[in-house]
C-alpha cells in the first residue's frame, strides 16, 4: 500500500457488500457526465450488472483509507460493436471507470488504471483495451499509457449512437518493470 496525499491506497476486487457503494459512485459519475454534456453512460447500468460483475470477480475498487475512491471493471470479452476490428476472440478490457466526486482531481483515476494494468500484468496479460467517448477522455487515457486504435460511431444498447474511440495499452512492460523492482 502506498501513501498519496496522506491517504492509504488499496486496490482490490470488491466484495458483495460493496456493490451498492460502487454503483452509487458510478451513478454519481453518470450525473457528472450529463452535466458536462458528455454523451456517455446516458442509460446507466443497473445495479444487477454490478452484482454480476462482482460475482464473476470483475468489479474492482481503489480505496482511499476505507472509502471507495474509484470503481472499475476488468473483463475478458469480445464486445459485438468492435468485432469487425478485433474479431470474436475475447480480449481484456477496462471499463466503467468512475471516480467518486470527493476524490476527483487527485489523480486517483490514473492510479486505479495503473493498478488494474499491474493486476493484469501479474497474470501474464500482454495488452488491455478500453473504449471511451471522444473529447477529453482519450487524452486522459493517453496519459495513462493507452493509444487510440480507431474512432467510429457505435450504436449501444438502448439504440443510442455514440462516437467511441477504441484504445489499447501494451502492459507486458508494466509487468516486467514490476518484477524487476520487486527483485531489486
Amino acid at each position: 500500500m502506498d501513501k498519496t496525499e496522506n491517504l492509504e491506497l488499496t486496490f482490490r476486487s470488491l466484495r458483495a457488500y460493496e456493490i451498492d457503494e460502487a454503483h452509487a459512485v458510478y451513478l454519481e459519475a453518470c450525473a457528472w457526465l450529463r452535466r458536462q454534456e458528455i454523451r456517455l453512460w446516458l442509460q446507466p447500468l443497473p445495479r444487477e450488472k454490478f452484482m454480476d460483475r462482482q460475482q464473476r470477480g470483475e468489479l474492482f475498487g481503489l480505496f482511499a483509507g476505507r472509502e471507495l475512491a474509484v470503481t472499475l471493471a476488468i473483463t475478458n470479452e469480445a464486445p459485438a460493436h468492435w468485432q469487425d476490428e478485433l474479431g470474436d476472440e475475447p480480449n481484456w478490457w477496462l471499463g466503467t471507470i468512475a471516480t467518486a466526486a470527493k476524490f476527483k482531481g487527485r489523480g486517483l483515476g490514473e492510479r486505479a488504471v495503473a493498478e488494474a494494468t499491474r493486476w493484469l500484468g501479474r497474470r501474464g496479460t500482454a495488452e488491455v483495451l478500453l473504449d471511451c467517448a471522444t473529447g477529453f477522455l482519450p487524452r486522459f487515457y493517453q496519459r495513462c499509457g493507452f493509444w487510440a486504435l480507431i474512432e467510429k460511431d457505435v450504436t449501444l444498447a438502448g439504440g443510442n449512437t455514440h462516437p467511441l474511440v477504441l484504445m489499447k495499452m501494451d502492459i507486458a512492460p508494466v509487468a516486467a518493470e514490476e518484477v524487476k523492482n520487486n527483485v531489486a
